[in-house]
């Protein structure tokens, strides 16, 4: 297989303007015709990439640094999730950009967040956070309450489901992998 680079301007700043801005984050749909990167302006950009690539839409709302974006919630091939420094999550429609479907704020600021894959752990849709003191919160996204809690001894790296959603795997900073049924 040759890799060839594919030309796309798909720059948040002009050509020679320089930022601060750094992406943080950039994730798929699972179809693989949408593209959602957020950073450190604390902005989201959906392009479409079906065909050329172009630039969609923006999704405003977080006041610090984008840390995780997870696309393909279990409802919705339309509903993404983001993660911030500014101690939040948020559930965004693609169809509805102007102000997200859900805002959870949390104690403590979150560096990961993603989306159980469909119904298969206990019938549940889950949305699993990371939080600075290692605590992995797992939300129904039905209701948005907590249903479960780990606490990690060491750094958490990160995470994961495996495709049927019955396991989840965790990864710490001295190279364990953890793995949680159910």
């Amino acid at each position: 297989m040759t890799w060839t680079k594919m030309e796309a301007n798909i720059s948040v700043y002009g050509r020679g303007e320089r930022s601060e801005n750094t992406t943080n984050s950039v994730k798929w749909n699972m179809a693989g015709t949408r593209l959602v990167a957020g950073g450190r302006d604390n902005i989201i950009r959906l392009y479409d990439a079906e065909g050329t690539v172009r630039s969609l839409q923006e999704f405003k709302g977080h006041t610090g640094s984008i840390a995780t974006l997870s696309f393909d919630s279990p409802e919705s091939e339309h509903m993404f999730a983001s993660t911030s420094k500014d101690r939040s999550f948020r559930v965004w429609d693609t169809r509805k950009p102007k102000q997200p479907v859900h805002v959870e704020r949390t104690k403590e600021e979150l560096i990961r967040g993603i989306f159980s894959p469909g119904q298969a752990v206990c019938g549940d849709n889950l949305f699993a956070t990371c939080n600075i003191d290692e605590e992995i919160k797992f939300y129904d996204t039905r209701m948005w309450r907590t249903v479960k809690q780990i606490k990690c001894k060491q750094e958490v790296e990160s995470f994961l489901w495996d495709r049927s959603g019955a396991a989840f795997f965790v990864t710490d900073a001295q190279g364990n992998i953890s793995v949680y049924n159910g």
